[in-house]
């Protein structure tokens, strides 16, 4: 039983890479498709192509909006992806892959209100809502947005309390790995991933100190 639990989930993680969306949408609301050989076609960032099931032709079609020399190879876009996405669901990453992002968690930055005791209505969560620090003030002091003194500073000090924690995390990541690590492998790219998150993250506390 426990093989076929594995032999499941290896299955479950190979079909995305030969599966693509479609706008043949079925009754279920299905729109997957599998499309034998597309996954032949490779990566790029800056492909231009247009992709979609013809209903005249009965054919998943691929048209681009690039020039190729004779011979050369044709690329496609899999989407705006960081590397992380990329080598969970296709098992490669990109060098200074201009998508990269460090996904926080909700619930963390919730906690990292909390522990300035903010109270509102008293419920602690609704400060989320009733100030939009989250979701806006503490991204607009992020890219330099002029706001209220006082919204300023809290914003801040909320930015710094969860970018304490994730930077504290990253650090003990990295001293996990044995480098130097040999090229091309998966501890390698996974490395590289938490190298680009610790770059973010720096990056963001020089902005919020």
């Amino acid at each position: 039983m426990e093989s076929n639990k594995l032999g499941f989930r290896w299955k479950c993680h190979l079909c995305p890479a030969h599966f693509s969306g479609s706008e043949f949408v079925r009754e279920d609301g299905n729109h997957l498709a599998l499309a034998p050989y597309l996954d032949l076609l490779n990566h790029s960032v800056g492909a231009q192509v247009e992709a979609g099931y013809n209903q005249e032709s009965g054919c998943y079609e691929i048209h681009t909006g690039d020039t190729y020399r004779k011979h050369s190879q044709v690329f496609i876009s899999y989407g705006n992806h960081d590397n992380y996405h990329l080598l969970v669901e296709y098992g490669f990453t990109l060098p200074d892959n201009p998508n990269d992002v460090f996904q926080v968690e909700y619930s963390k930055n919730i906690m990292s209100v909390n522990s300035f005791e903010i109270y509102l209505r008293s419920n602690r969560s609704s400060v989320f809502d009733d100030m939009n620090i989250f979701r806006e003030q503490w991204k607009l002091v992020l890219t330099g947005f002029a706001m209220s003194d006082r919204n300023n500073t809290l914003s801040r000090q909320i930015a710094r309390a969860f970018l304490t924690k994730y930077i504290k995390q990253n650090q003990d990541l990295i001293t996990k790995f044995d480098t130097p690590l040999s090229p091309n492998t998966v501890e390698s790219m996974v490395f590289s991933i938490v190298q680009t998150e610790r770059n973010i993250l720096q990056l963001t506390w020089t902005s919020v100190t």
